[in-house]
């Protein structure tokens, strides 16, 4: 694949730098999560600082609970997939230690070119410590959303914690010259808006440690229209989208709530949000039986229905399973016929 880096108007100076502390408490790697390379910064990207000496340890930013931060990225204009992010990282940990967080990206559709639709989310770790800022790269693989023009890259909060207690810093340089491209929310705070972020409220726009680096796609990957959400879930390089519905023999009903771990799985959770009830992949199947794969699993006997959408074709295909009954495994290895 052609692969193409983000193209940045800001023009970098090798100045001291200061950390917009983003606070949340360290905890070990959970399960399908993406272990950063520490010391990789994407070469060949823009987006984020240059090759210096990053110092500085001023600590500003969000005292405790959810948020997102992200920065806008300008891309081709042809669809483009988010192969790699590298997120400038340190914390205020003396000892090394283990920082779950979430990657993000956002289509800029929002009101006024504000983040709008989800298009993408994976949790991730790094190992970080109080004495140096490092580059950590993530390779998301053919995982990462497709894209054009301009999308928003960043991280997300996953857990609570004081400020001083196992917070985490991303690299800032406080002085902007590209205009407002960094944005934070906090879904606790001001209705869960977006905001433009700025540095000691004085009108100087930061820029932030995010680079990332994007590959030209397939056509068949830019004819895939799947956009996550929280009760919809895209895989195969967001070419299947999946959806599921459940209902008690109480009368409650509702959409499954659905979160993708890697490319292939997404799990299914109705009523809290640690409480995995189902399990699906859909595999491409092409090289042995000329059909792409749809295997379920689940943990429950409540009424599901499960739906796996082909963006590209259209086809639909329905599972469902039927009140007060354990559910069973699927196998459909014949569920979406490849293309000749």
């Amino acid at each position: 694949m052609r692969f193409s880096t983000v193209r940045s108007t800001t023009h970098w100076r090798a100045l001291g730098l200061l950390a917009l502390a983003l606070a949340f408490a360290p905890a070990a790697a959970g399960a399908g999560t993406i272990a950063g390379l520490q010391g990789d910064a994407c070469a060949g990207g823009a987006g984020g600082f240059g090759e210096w000496d990053i110092t500085g340890t001023e600590a500003m930013g969000f005292w405790r609970g959810e948020w997102d931060a992200v920065k806008r990225l300008q891309i081709d204009p042809t669809p483009m997939q988010l192969t790699k992010v590298c997120v400038c990282l340190n914390s205020s940990d003396y000892t090394p230690a283990v920082h779950d967080f979430n990657l993000v990206a956002f289509a800029a559709d929002g009101p006024g070119g504000l983040p709008g639709t989800e298009l993408f989310t994976t949790p991730v770790s790094a190992v970080l410590t109080r004495s140096t800022y490092n580059y950590f790269g993530f390779d998301l693989g053919s995982a990462g959303p497709v894209a054009a023009g301009s999308v928003y890259v960043g991280v997300r909060s996953v857990t609570h914690g004081p400020l001083d207690s196992g917070a985490i810093s991303l690299c800032q340089y406080p002085r902007g010259t590209a205009g407002a491209s960094v944005f934070y929310r906090l879904p606790q705070w001001s209705g869960g808006g977006w905001h433009p972020y700025y540095y000691r409220d004085v009108g100087d726009v930061p820029q932030v440690g995010i680079r990332a680096l994007f590959a030209a796609t397939s056509e068949e990957e830019q004819q895939a229209s799947c956009r996550a959400s929280d009760t919809r879930g895209c895989l195969a390089a967001n070419r299947f989208q999946i959806e599921a519905s459940y209902a008690t023999n109480q009368g409650q009903a509702g959409a499954a709530r659905l979160a993708a771990l890697g490319n292939d799985t997404a799990y299914l959770t109705f009523f809290q949000d640690d409480n995995v009830e189902a399990m699906v992949k859909v595999l491409d199947g092409c090289a042995v039986n000329g059909h792409r794969w749809v295997f379920l699993g689940g943990l429950t006997n409540l009424e599901v229905e499960v739906r796996v959408t082909d963006t590209v074709s259209g086809e639909t295909r329905t599972y469902h399973n039927a009140q007060g009954r354990p559910m069973q495994p699927v196998q459909d290895t014949r569920a979406f016929a490849c293309e000749p």
